[in-house]
């Protein structure tokens, strides 16, 4: 297969012969993520010291959040297996770049290559709070189809029951009302305002 075959060469010509490993990702299609880092943890198999590693380098891009543990089957896990430094970041929305996102992405590779120590000084950021460290998420869907109506955006701290959104009928007919599930920060939205049946509406993560 194909794909297969790519990320054998992935891994064997690049993973392997690198120092750091670092993914860099957005939002898939009719999403937006609040800016997270993701970053090791010993479930993962790894060492205290690639933990450390892999934290303080990832930590260097300054987003909001943080979200411990692997993705299974990624280009990190590989990573890990390999006994690699390695982290990722995923931010902005598919197939859409604003001004500030662009900005804020160079940024951050810039300061990963400082972390790094392919540039000189030290990362430079500056962040409203301290990042939030997931220890879960609850992802809301639809059971109908409907124009979906906003009313949080990510990085909204929400107590349980606060509307996230409303969906209404053609003819302006309120039908569903999503609400979080328990207390949070909204992490993830719906940017594609029609949804239908399985569409993610938002999700919300329980921090520290």
């Amino acid at each position: 297969i194909m794909t297969e075959r790519i990320a054998a060469i992935i891994s064997e010509r690049f993973i392997a012969s690198a120092d750091y490993v670092f993914d860099i990702h957005c939002a898939s299609v009719g999403g937006e993520w609040l800016p997270y880092v993701h970053v090791p943890t010993a479930a993962d198999g790894v060492s205290g010291e690639i933990i450390a590693e892999s934290t303080r380098i990832s930590r260097a891009w300054g987003a909001p959040m943080i979200l411990p543990g692997n993705i299974h089957g990624s280009l990190l896990g590989e990573a890990y297996r390999q006994g690699k430094v390695a982290g990722s970041v995923e931010f902005g929305v598919a197939t859409f770049s604003t001004r500030p996102e662009r900005i804020w992405g160079r940024t951050g590779v810039i300061n990963l290559f400082k972390a790094a120590g392919m540039l000189p000084g030290e990362p430079e950021f500056e962040l409203e709070h301290e990042p939030y460290t997931v220890t879960s998420m609850t992802k809301i869907i639809t059971d109908r189809g409907g124009f979906l109506h906003e009313r949080a955006q990510v990085g909204d701290r929400v107590s349980k029951g606060d509307v996230l959104s409303l969906m209404m009928s053609l003819d302006g007919e309120e039908i569903a009302s999503f609400e979080a599930p328990h207390d949070g920060v909204v992490c993830r939205r719906n940017t594609m305002g029609v949804v239908g049946t399985g569409d993610i509406i938002a999700y919300v993560a329980k921090v520290e």
